[in-house]
């Protein structure tokens, strides 16, 4: 009777692991899972607390006031007076300014899942570092009607 019990319960769960690895996503996600970064909880929470130490190094203390206060950090253009690109704390868009006045937003993000710390360091020395890079690649959305004055 427990044998035919186990078998019973089994039975799902085999065939759940067969139809996902035979899937082409499921192949997919099985071989790539390490250096993809699928891990347990544990792990990622400690991949977090390691990309928010490595964030506060680089950081200076008025940037990371920012960002815990404000929830996104400023990144003033070296290419163009008067702009700033607010990049959020968590994942979203990042929101371009031009004399105070909301622009459009961008989308550009890894490929591959990262901690919020190293997403918003990512794109704090993309733009720093190759701003034109970093333009030619994101997706742009430009401002509907309705105005946003940075604050």
């Amino acid at each position: 009777m427990t044998t035919a019990l186990v078998a019973v319960a089994l039975v799902p769960l085999v065939l759940f692991v067969f139809l996902f690895l035979r899937h082409p996503i499921g192949r997919e996600l099985w071989t790539h899972r390490h250096e993809w970064g699928i891990y347990s909880a544990a792990r990622w929470q400690e991949a977090e607390a390691t990309a928010r130490a490595l964030l506060r190094s680089v950081l200076n203390e008025d940037e990371q006031r920012q960002l815990a206060r404000q929830g996104f950090l400023t990144v003033r253009s070296a290419t163009h007076t008067n702009r700033v690109y607010c990049i959020p704390r968590y994942r979203g868009l990042v929101h371009v300014y031009e004399n105070g006045e909301f622009v459009e937003s961008l989308c550009i993000g890894p490929v591959n899942p990262l901690p919020s710390g190293d997403v918003v360091l990512m794109h704090k020395l993309m733009i720093e570092g190759d701003e034109r890079e970093y333009l030619r690649i994101a997706n742009h959305f430009k401002a509907r009607s309705v105005a946003r004055r940075l604050t």
